[in-house]
């Protein structure tokens, strides 16, 4: 696939079909992310957990923790979560690197601060990524950080980050989905929300 056929193809995708993804193109995803995807001075600040629907207690409680407004909206929730293949970021204890005198290489990793920016940047090159892979071989994908990862915490042992959805694209009229939870249909969630002009933000010199 040329990247012109990437860029016309790819959106946000919110609604997944229940077809079948082949496994061994999530693997080669994997694999890519593996042996591609930069990653500052290849330390890899995140865990990366690739879930589908073999336990789906499990998948349900992910789904869960997206519900957007509990208090006033109850019951709403990211129906990207839903996706055939779930992709879950979250952050990664490293040891220290030293180098031949015995001394830390890198002592900015002892920075909390520090070590939270970069993690969160090598999330976004690493969704991304797996974006642009997933898409090079006709799946689609969808973003959710609205995570309330309370109950995650403490059943599953992490703090979820990220999520993102994988598989085959499907919308129903009006961009409705079936939710597991209220055990209906129900209509997207969504706005239409538009990016700043683009001189707003991107710039050619100072």
């Amino acid at each position: 696939m040329q990247w012109e056929d990437i860029l016309k193809s790819k959106h946000q995708t919110f609604v997944f079909s229940e077809q079948k993804v082949e496994k061994n193109l999530i693997d080669k995803i994997v694999e890519e992310i593996h042996t591609k995807c930069p990653s500052k001075q290849n330390r890899v600040l995140y865990n990366l957990k690739v879930l589908d629907w073999s336990d789906r207690e499990l998948r349900l409680d992910f789904y869960k923790s997206t519900e957007r407004d509990p208090i006033n909206k109850p019951g709403e929730y990211n129906p990207q979560v839903l996706a055939p293949y779930l992709f879950v970021w979250s952050s990664r204890e490293i040891e220290p690197m030293t180098n031949r005198r015995g001394e830390d290489s890198n002592p900015e990793y002892n920075d909390p601060m520090w070590q939270f920016v970069v993690t969160n940047m090598e999330i976004g090159i690493c969704s991304m990524f797996s974006v642009l892979s997933a898409q090079s071989k006709g799946l689609s994908s969808g973003f959710c950080k609205c995570i309330y990862p309370q109950s995650i915490e403490e059943k599953y042992g992490f703090t979820p980050l990220l999520f993102l959805g994988i598989g085959y694209s499907f919308d129903l009229p009006k961009r409705m989905y079936y939710c597991p939870i209220n055990n209906r249909y129900m209509e997207v969630p969504y706005g239409s929300e538009v990016k700043p002009n683009i001189d707003n933000y991107i710039s050619f010199g100072l």
